[in-house]
Parts: structure tokens; sequence; C-alpha cells
């Protein structure tokens, strides 16, 4: 085990982690990455919303509550989306 190890990517603390570094909220910060279990399942373990670019249409089975864009031409109407539905609930 190396030093910080308990704090690299999957872990959720490395995204608590970042999101401390940032000021943000996990709740209300989007984590966009190209692998499941290295982005998206820690993504979602810490609370963050978690997005999957699934670049070659594997349509792997994805962590209850995260989203799938096809290319990141796809992410602005994504979050576009979820802020209306943050805005709705709010």
């Amino acid at each position: 085990v190396f030093p910080g190890d308990e704090q690299r990517k999957p872990k959720p603390e490395a995204f608590l982690l970042a999101c401390a570094d940032l000021g943000v909220e996990p709740g209300r910060t989007a984590y966009v990455g190209d692998s499941i279990s290295h982005d998206v399942e820690g993504a979602t373990e810490a609370g963050l919303q978690a997005v999957w670019i699934d670049r070659h249409a594997e349509r792997h089975q994805l962590p209850e509550g995260a989203f799938r864009v096809a290319s990141l031409l796809d992410l602005p109407a994504l979050l576009d989306g979820l802020a209306a539905e943050a805005g709705a609930g709010a």
C-alpha cells in the first residue's frame, strides 16, 4: 500500500477530497469519466452525479442513478436536464 492510496480513484474519498478542494457539494456535482470501475462507481459511492462516456456503445450496466453519454457533445443537454430537474425539486 502506497501513501495516499486511500485517496485515489476509485475510492469515494478521492472524489470527496476533490469536491472539498473545489468547494463544491458532492450532491450538486457531476463527474464525467470513461471508466465504470474507476470513475462511475467511485463517484456514485461518493454521492456525485456520475456520467459515463460510452464512446463504443458498450451498453454495460451502470450503477443506479448514473447516466450515459456517447460523447462529450451530449453532455450539455444532459447537464441542462439535470439542472432543470434539480430546480423543479427545489
